[in-house]
């Protein structure tokens, strides 16, 4: 089947293709005897996290099994403290799946979720949220609403369907809470969004 008659299959393939471009660069830096930098590890730690959810994807069957299979990559893998996946609809949140959250996180935003603009705007315009470097009131109360000092949630988002957020919390200023980070997550976030986005056409 042709990559361009299946927007999910052109969309894995590119995350493919990232994840050949990763391998090449460190074949090259290890064949060269190079010492890895901080970037590098990121890199290897993103190749091992899209690997996973791609297999995932193509294995799994319900998309909540898929979202957990996700951010328990995130957690163990790219070593954030606890991964999540909300939905927001109407005044309602719901934790659609959550690896390494306590039940006091999660009994929090499920009470105040709905109640905080600065999650509530960000989801009704489908943007993405990072507190990294950020100060300001809406980056400290989405600390207080999901009880971590950095929070990066993007949303799950394809063919126009918002299916959630993908949402990483960590304990303590860390790089990988960088820009780049808010970028590979929107990358995973868009994997898995078609891969739900083919679930749902199968069932």
């Amino acid at each position: 089947m042709s990559t361009n008659s299946n927007p999910w299959l052109k969309t894995i393939a590119e995350q493919e293709g990232t994840i050949s471009l990763l391998e090449r660069k460190l074949a090259v830096a290890q064949h060269t005897n190079l010492e890895f930098t901080a970037l590098s590890v990121a890199q290897h730690a993103h190749l091992q996290t899209l690997q996973t959810v791609c297999c995932s994807a193509l294995e799994l069957e319900q998309p909540k099994e898929l979202f957990l299979e996700a951010i328990r990559a995130i957690v163990t893998q790219l070593h954030w403290s606890s991964a999540m996946v909300i939905q927001l609809v109407g005044d309602d949140i719901t934790v659609l799946a959550a690896y390494q959250s306590t039940e006091g996180q999660l009994q929090h935003i499920r009470r105040f979720g709905a109640k905080t603009p600065a999650l509530v705007s960000a989801a009704l315009a489908s943007r993405e949220i990072s507190t990294f470097k950020n100060q300001d009131t809406e980056a400290l109360a989405l600390r207080v609403l999901f009880s971590t000092d950095n929070v990066i949630a993007v949303p799950i988002l394809a063919h126009g369907l918002q299916y959630g957020y993908l949402v990483a919390c960590s304990h303590g200023v860390e790089q990988r809470n960088s820009p780049t980070e808010l970028q590979f997550l929107a990358n995973l976030a868009t994997v898995l969004a078609s891969a739900v986005w083919r679930i749902n056409r199968i069932t």
